[in-house]
């Protein structure tokens, strides 16, 4: 009996390995996922600032700086980056939560009975 119950302790302890590398695994995916989307995001911002000093610099040129507020293609542009900028926030966010250290109520709990060896090794 105590074979049996040794090797069901390193069937769960294999069991609790592989779960958490999986869980590891699966956040440092989505860690990557979003870097690469916040990457995509931030140069499209900077394109869109681009796009909207160019705009700004050719009413500048031409003296005519006041109609740049009312102008369709500048008004788009700043709501674009308005927009990006709302994504940038929302995915640093949703890093930062990834990030953080998920601690469990349980674990120390768990911590515990893990420690407690005498129903395994037959101390009474």
């Amino acid at each position: 009996m105590a074979a049996g119950s040794l090797w069901d302790r390193v069937r769960e302890d294999v069991r609790g390995f592989t779960e958490r590398t999986r869980h590891g695994t699966r956040r440092a995916i989505e860690q990557g996922v979003l870097r690469v989307d916040l990457v995509s995001l931030r140069r499209a911002r900077t394109r869109a600032l681009a796009d909207l000093g160019g705009r700004t610099l050719t009413f500048w040129n031409k003296g005519r700086t006041v109609d740049l507020e009312s102008d369709a293609e500048a008004i788009r542009l700043r709501a674009r980056i308005a927009e990006l900028d709302g994504s940038i926030r929302e995915k640093e966010g949703a890093l930062e939560r990834l990030r953080a250290p998920k601690v469990a109520i349980a674990s120390m709990e768990e911590r515990r009975n893990a420690a407690n060896t005498e129903g395994t090794n037959g101390i009474t």
